[in-house]
């Protein structure tokens, strides 16, 4: 399976990897690289409104709260 288009500048990523790698590296696993790559809610968020989501937007649609 392909790696998403949008991984090098995924907010999310480029954000909390540094700190949390091995939770991240879950969702690289899972959602960039994985089956749920078609489910990804940043992407789809991306795709209908042209802009990124807020950095502290899961790829499942949830948010972590902002002071992390």
């Amino acid at each position: 399976m392909e790696t998403c288009e949008l991984i090098d500048k995924c907010g999310f990523l480029i954000r909390y990897s540094p700190s949390n790698q091995l939770a991240c590296q879950g969702f690289i696993n899972r959602y960039c690289n994985g089956e749920l790559k078609d489910q990804c809610k940043r992407k789809a968020f991306k795709m209908k409104n042209g802009t990124p989501p807020p950095d502290n937007m899961l790829p499942t649609g949830t948010f972590l709260s902002s002071n992390n």
